[in-house]
């Protein structure tokens, strides 16, 4: 537990001191030419705000993650998923539209009521729901549900830029983001999957990932019907 602690901070630290750096490194550069203006300095001033918006970001998900490390007690109460699933489509729809993409949600179910923390449930989907939108260029995405051995599974499927075969067994650790992901610029802290490993561990919640680069991922989210 020490030693993965210790590897945590110094992943956050190395992670924080490049948007810091970048921020001071812009201010300082303002300070060189006192007498320009707003104008002048518009493209330096929007990279500093770009970082502070990162930074801000990353404190907020490492916030989060620190949140659900330490979760005591959870709000257990019946849920339609189907109506859950449906709410986050509908929001998503006109982010798709706008984006160039195609959303599509079916609902295999024949009875939608589980149990189980419905904010909680919500954030893991959502996760992995931003992150379809976020690698998939402008193809389709893909919400569906079905049950098998009395459980839910929802699955999260694009035809994005997928996963290394090599980088499957690390997505899901903190601070992880492939080469490609940081060669193409794709914003993200590398946290986001962190929390929603341990969302799912907190919801009895099993994720199954499969990808192919270049051809996009699917995320099986295996929900029990009744946490109780």
């Amino acid at each position: 537990a020490w030693s993965l602690q210790a590897k945590f901070i110094q992943d956050a630290s190395h992670e924080l001191r490049t948007p810091i750096t970048i921020v001071s490194s812009k201010l300082q550069s303002l300070l060189t030419a006192p007498n320009n203006t707003i104008n002048d300095e518009v493209e330096t001033i929007a990279d500093a705000m770009n970082e502070t918006r990162r930074l801000k970001k990353m404190i907020k998900d490492l916030l989060s993650l620190s949140k659900e490390d330490a979760i005591i007690k959870l709000n257990i109460e019946e849920i339609d998923i189907n109506e859950l699933v449906e709410e986050i489509y509908r929001d998503y729809l006109d982010i798709a539209t706008i984006q160039g993409k195609t959303l599509i949600y079916e609902n295999n179910l024949k009875n939608n009521i589980i149990k189980s923390d419905k904010n909680k449930l919500r954030q893991l989907l959502l996760i992995f729901i931003d992150n379809a939108f976020k690698y998939n260029k402008n193809d389709e995405i893909k919400l569906a549900l079905e049950e098998k051995d009395n459980k839910i599974i929802c699955s999260i499927k694009d035809s994005g830029i997928g996963i290394k075969e090599s980088d499957l067994n690390h997505i899901f650790d903190r601070f992880f983001r492939s080469d490609k992901v940081r060669n193409e610029d794709i914003d993200g802290s590398g946290i986001g999957l962190s929390i929603a490993k341990m969302i799912s561990i907190n919801l009895n919640c099993k994720i199954n990932a499969y990808s192919r680069e270049n051809e996009g991922s699917k995320f099986d989210i295996i929900i029990p019907r009744d946490m109780n």
